[in-house]
């Protein structure tokens, strides 16, 4: 019939508009994120934080907010230490954001000793690395956000001291050299045995 005709006319190719969409995404130049250590994260979290105005402290002992310095230091530092970092951003419209930038990490001989409490009595002071859970969000594929994703994680055999790329149902053997990407997002270190 003449308005089944009408209606196919109207009907978009969404197949073309979502190659057209991603290709232009693809060509469109990402900017250039500037690598960060892990020692600048580590020591941006143990920085002293000012909790005044809205951000006051309640002391039990005046019974009222007040002025205060935030510090945080290791008192007791694990055998494994997990080190999560933070991907993810709230964006200035509500919406979350990965953060892609690299962080540069230590395979072996993380010194945690600045970070520990001064009066600490902790023998738990260099680590390993011996797992890397990684996520990717498929932007380089097109896809903005954080809504897509896929969680893959290299990890070292403690027999043969070699990494592999744990990957789904496929299992590879990974060089140290490519071992640290973009997508690390959770560390796992072990303490050095002494």
């Amino acid at each position: 019939s003449e308005k089944e005709s009408d209606s196919d006319s109207d009907k978009v190719d969404l197949s073309q508009f979502y190659k057209t969409f991603s290709e232009s995404r693809r060509q469109r130049k990402e900017p250039k994120l500037n690598p960060v250590n892990l020692s600048d994260c580590l020591d941006n979290f143990i920085n002293p934080e000012i909790l005044d105005d809205e951000n006051r402290w309640f002391s039990p002992f005046a019974k009222k907010k007040v002025n205060a310095e935030k510090n945080i230091t290791i008192w007791e530092a694990p055998k494994v230490l997990v080190i999560h970092l933070k991907r993810f951003k709230k964006t200035m419209y509500g919406t979350a954001e990965k953060i892609t930038n690299r962080v540069n990490f230590p395979l072996e001989g993380l010194d945690i000793s600045k970070y520990l409490h001064k009066s600490s009595k902790c023998e738990n002071k260099i680590y390993d690395l011996f797992a890397i859970n990684n996520h990717t969000n498929f932007n380089k594929f097109g896809f903005g956000g954080i809504s897509f994703g896929h969680y893959y994680s290299y990890c070292k055999n403690i027999t043969n001291n070699k990494w592999y790329n744990y990957n789904d149902e496929s299992v590879d053997e990974i060089s140290t050299d490519k071992i640290i990407t973009n997508d690390a997002y959770i560390l796992f270190y072990k303490v050095r045995e002494t």
